[in-house]
């Protein structure tokens, strides 16, 4: 009887008391974010590696995340973000192999710790009528980078995800480096017109997905209440609802109780067939 309780609680507890588990703590806002590295002293700083530089000092854009422009020379460096004192990240420099002479745009988020340049990758943000939804201060604002399009994982897809935008048709491109000197729209054409999408209720989740070499933004929205962003794509650039998914009348919480009961049904049944061997 006891090892049965265990394994109710062990079960109510995955699938309730999970839920529930808080999210880690997000960091502290920093007050300096400043780019040191080997190029420093090729962009008018006094030494490479120099935390004071004001030449290479972050500002906090809206979105909470910091960037700074420089114009760095063409060589091969190496660099680091400095967060109030703290070198990230820990260990080998991030490379930065400039070809030719060019503004170089940093990115850092302080809260997932994320660090970009316009050099290794995309600082591309999707922008469009739905940016004041997220807390940009207005819409079709390539500086806010509440909705930079991240390459976190490496396949070299630009993304980005939320659920904030209200139910709505909206309108969509993409712009590069903080400006709209290159932006990109329907199809990946330089300068294209807007993709539209149309967000069926509140709460539904929208994936905006950016491939850096065609250019092309594909828009994909997912199903209400799901918290996931459905599945799709658009060759031509657009926007891509999901499938919907059908509705088996069974939520989440009643299938972890039915495991439960299943569980506790295999040991009682294992218990009595133990009981019945050493009886017999």
């Amino acid at each position: 009887m006891i090892r049965v309780s265990r394994l109710l609680a062990a079960a109510l507890s995955l699938g309730v008391l999970g839920a529930l588990a808080p999210a880690p703590p997000a960091e502290a806002a920093p007050t300096t974010v400043n780019v040191v590295g080997s190029m420093q002293s090729e962009v008018g700083c006094p030494s490479d590696f120099d935390p004071s530089c004001a030449e290479t000092t972050a500002t906090e854009l809206a979105g909470g995340l910091w960037a700074v422009t420089v114009d760095v020379p063409s060589g091969a460096f190496g660099y680091k973000v400095v967060v109030d004192g703290v070198f990230l990240p820990a260990g080998a420099n991030l490379p930065l192999d400039v070809p030719t002479d060019r503004s170089v745009v940093f990115v850092y988020d302080p809260v997932t710790g994320y660090i970009a340049d316009s050099v290794n990758g995309e600082v591309a943000v999707a922008v469009g009528d739905f940016q004041s939804e997220l807390g940009c201060p207005a819409d079709f604002a390539p500086d806010c980078l509440a909705s930079l399009l991240r390459d976190e994982d490496g396949d070299g897809i630009h993304t980005y995800t939320t659920s904030t935008i209200p139910e709505g048709d909206w309108r969509a491109k993409t712009a590069h480096d903080l400006s709209f000197d290159e932006n990109y729209g329907a199809g990946g054409v330089a300068g294209g017109s807007e993709i539209p999408f149309s967000v069926p209720a509140a709460g539904t989740p929208v994936t905006f997905s950016y491939d850096p070499v065609t250019h092309v933004l594909t828009i994909t929205v997912g199903v209400p209440g799901t918290g996931s962003p459905g599945a799709g794509s658009d060759p031509t650039g657009g926007a891509v609802p999901a499938p919907e998914l059908p509705d088996t009348g069974v939520t989440a919480q009643p299938l972890v109780l039915v495991a439960a009961m299943l569980l506790i049904s295999g040991v009682a049944a294992a218990a009595f067939s133990r009981r019945t061997r050493r009886s017999a």
